[in-house]
């Protein structure tokens, strides 16, 4: 699809090139900005959002027909759409980018200036290694995989021997302090779960000190 069928819609949207799959899944991605989106995964329906909102005590000036209506499309959203509230800033998820245009262009036609971006794949070369199950990297870098670890508080026998590893191994990888520090902390949710490493050894290492923890182990390409 043209990029001009959605600077139509919005003359001020971002086109940002996809470079890795959402969920194992999902290609492309819209994103909006919407004052208290986050609420519409909380309430029970689309009704139940103006209560919701007095009931929480929440933001004050948030549009209500604005939230309702983006609830009755989050309700009927079916297999073909994934949704990410956080904050103020809804994302939606589709394999096919003629899907989120209907959407957009349609049943949320009326909100086109609260549609921030576009994300979708730039060329074949990148639709190829995104198919692979790699992911692609605009910047260099010495990484060659990207590990990505379970959120939540299970395994916490795993990820503490995980993270102890990690520690042992920390000039040769490339993680947060942030990360590294909350897989030492067997009570803490677990969350930003990724991290960079070069040598294969170490990766089938990980795999052998976390077997349950790992969820994704990605080669990286640079582009």
């Amino acid at each position: 699809m043209s990029s001009l069928h959605w600077s139509n819609l919005n003359p001020t949207i971002r086109h940002v090139p996809t470079t890795k799959k959402f969920y194992n899944r999902y290609t492309n991605k819209i994103a909006y900005r919407v004052l208290g989106v986050y609420i519409i995964p909380l309430a029970k329906n689309a009704e139940d959002i103006s209560t919701y909102v007095f009931r929480r005590n929440s933001v004050n000036g948030l549009d209500i027909p604005t939230l309702i209506k983006f609830s009755e499309s989050y309700l009927q959203r079916g297999d073909k759409f994934k949704w990410r509230c956080e904050g103020n800033s809804l994302s939606i998820f589709a394999e096919k980018e003629e899907d989120l245009y209907e959407l957009a262009s349609a049943t949320l036609k009326d909100y086109a200036t609260k549609l921030q971006s576009i994300t979708t794949i730039a060329s074949e070369e990148d639709r190829s290694i995104i198919e692979s199950g790699r992911i692609i990297m605009r910047q260099p870098t010495d990484f060659r995989y990207k590990i990505s670890i379970r959120e939540g508080f299970k395994y916490s026998e795993d990820r503490y021997n995980l993270a102890q590893y990690l520690k042992s191994i920390r000039s040769e990888i490339k993680i947060s302090d942030f990360l590294l520090t909350t897989m030492l902390s067997k009570y803490k949710y677990l969350h930003s779960c990724y991290f960079y490493v070069n040598d294969p050894k170490i990766v089938d290492m990980i795999a052998l000190v976390a077997p349950k923890l790992v969820k994704q182990i990605q080669e990286v390409v640079i582009r």
